[in-house]
């Protein structure tokens, strides 16, 4: 599970995304979060296109990070325009996870490691300006995708705050959320801030992520220690190590 917020004003979009991932055993009947880490990414944008996309649900397509995925989407629309008719955003991610990511990862979908809840499991926001400078916000979800997640489905919309009100309230809200009975295992961690207004992104606040690429190097990385987990309930460290053994 993964926890956004967004805030809409006449004059500018706040998006904030909470950092927590998790593992799952998926071998597990009952699939419940082995461990916690706070490096995972949930909010991208294109300064150059400027427009904002965060994601919510698994963090794993196949053996690929969906951080990486969305990267490259980004990457790929930089380089082949200068501007973008941003209205047509929504149906080109589409069409991405449709017909050019399957291609991606032709070679190493035969090689999924079962743990991190399967894939297809995300949701996404989409927020920029329109030609007429008009905020457009949108969710959803790819036809190959199914609901997973918790993902605030209506700006908030609060015109009387300041923008450092509307970040405070963002801190809050997703703070008060996570405490709820048992959805610090799934939600919390450092809490990424960006701000998109006529002139372009805004980078309020960004922490450290992950970065990997492929979900094995990043399992490797957990068993040398390298990258700091928290293990939930009873599970133990070497229950995470036979997940990749």
């Amino acid at each position: 599970m993964s926890f956004c917020v967004i805030i809409l004003r006449k004059d500018f979009i706040i998006f904030g995304a909470e950092s927590r991932g998790n593992i799952f055993n998926k071998r597990e009947i009952v699939k419940k979060p082995m461990a916690f880490y706070d490096l995972e990414q949930k909010v991208y944008y294109s300064k150059k296109l400027k427009f904002l996309i965060g994601s919510t649900g698994n963090a794993i397509y196949g053996e690929l990070f969906f951080s990486k995925i969305i990267e490259k989407f980004i990457n790929l629309l930089e380089d082949k325009f200068d501007s973008l008719d941003i209205i047509n955003l929504p149906n080109l991610l589409i069409q991405y996870y449709e017909h050019v990511l399957p291609q991606i990862s032709k070679e190493i979908l035969g090689n999924q490691i079962l743990f991190f809840g399967g894939i297809h499991k995300v949701e996404f926001l989409i927020g920029y300006y329109n030609s007429k400078q008009e905020q457009i916000i949108r969710f959803f979800k790819s036809p190959c995708m199914i609901k997973s997640s918790k993902l605030k489905k209506e700006p908030i919309l609060k015109d009387n705050l300041t923008e450092k009100e509307a970040i405070k309230f963002i801190e809050r809200y997703i703070k008060k959320y996570g405490k709820q009975k048992d959805n610090w295992k799934t939600i919390g961690g450092p809490i990424d801030i960006i701000k998109l207004d006529q002139n372009g992104i805004n980078e309020i606040k960004l922490s450290k992520k992950h970065g990997f690429t492929y979900l094995r190097d990043f399992m490797e990385n957990i068993i040398l220690k390298k990258i700091p987990i928290y293990l939930i309930n009873n599970y133990k460290f070497e229950d995470i190590t036979k997940l990749l053994f």
